[in-house]
């Protein structure tokens, strides 16, 4: 079957294709439920840098070193654990503000604002004690130089991204066009059945694929009836026997 049959076949059976496309993208759309408006919380923070003459022998001098490396623990299955028995979401996210940048941009998401700022400070929180630990760790001392997460500005509310339901409306689409097909594929079998089995039980019918088809068949078979029936009795008239006028032209006088 090619593209063009697929299409005639839909457009004779519309009436199957049209109704099920439309029920499926509607159940789809209406059926499931709005997806929520996302609140942000955006915060900046800044890696400080040990001076090299003070630096000693902490690996955590570096201040854009250090930056990269907070990242990726802030991004580690751990850290996420931390903040969420925190009190935080567990939708946030570290990241340099620049390539070799000790800044980092911190934001925490929620579904709420309250929430999203309160994950954001959790996060920034969680970050000054871990590289502190970190530092403990590597055998700095406590009074020694230490690098440390300043806040450069403070937790503020971002713009909130509104869900969409484009997502669900061309899975509906997209599984009720395939549903319809189905189901216009299914009835144009069901017709063209039908149809061979009429024309088993009566060869002498016009093989026709529905009803539809099959009324007007009889229609036009009929009408060709009603045009013939003038020409036989024009027919049966020239074909009388010549001999009977005279008789004819006598009775009538």
């Amino acid at each position: 079957m090619d593209f063009w049959e697929l299409a005639m076949i839909l457009l004779r059976r519309w009436y199957a294709f049209v109704p099920v496309l439309l029920a499926t993208v509607g159940l789809t759309y209406f059926g499931t439920e709005a997806p929520e408006t996302i609140h942000h919380a955006q915060s900046t923070v800044l890696v400080t840098r040990i001076p090299d003459d003070l630096a000693g022998l902490n690996p955590y001098a570096r201040d854009e070193t250090t930056a990269q490396t907070m990242a990726t623990i802030m991004g580690s299955p751990e850290a996420r654990e931390e903040v969420i028995a925190a009190g935080g979401s567990e939708v946030f996210t570290v990241t340099p503000a620049a390539e070799r940048s000790a800044l980092l941009l911190v934001q925490g998401s929620a579904g709420a604002d309250e929430e999203a700022l309160a994950t954001t400070s959790v996060v920034i929180e969680a970050m000054q004690e871990r590289l502190q630990a970190l530092q403990t760790e590597a055998g700095v001392k406590p009074r020694a130089p230490r690098s440390r997460v300043v806040v450069v500005s403070p937790p503020s509310l971002a713009a909130p991204e509104t869900g969409s339901r484009l997502r669900e409306l061309g899975v509906g689409i997209a599984v009720g066009g395939l549903l319809a097909v189905a189901v216009a594929l299914a009835v144009e079998g069901l017709a063209r059945r039908r149809a061979k089995k009429r024309s088993a039980e009566d060869p002498a019918a016009p093989v026709v694929e529905d009803a539809a088809e099959s009324g007007d068949a009889e229609e036009s078979a009929a009408q060709e009836q009603t045009d013939r029936e003038p020409a036989d009795e024009a027919s049966a008239s020239s074909d009388e026997d010549p001999s009977a006028e005279p008789e004819r032209e006598l009775l009538s006088r």
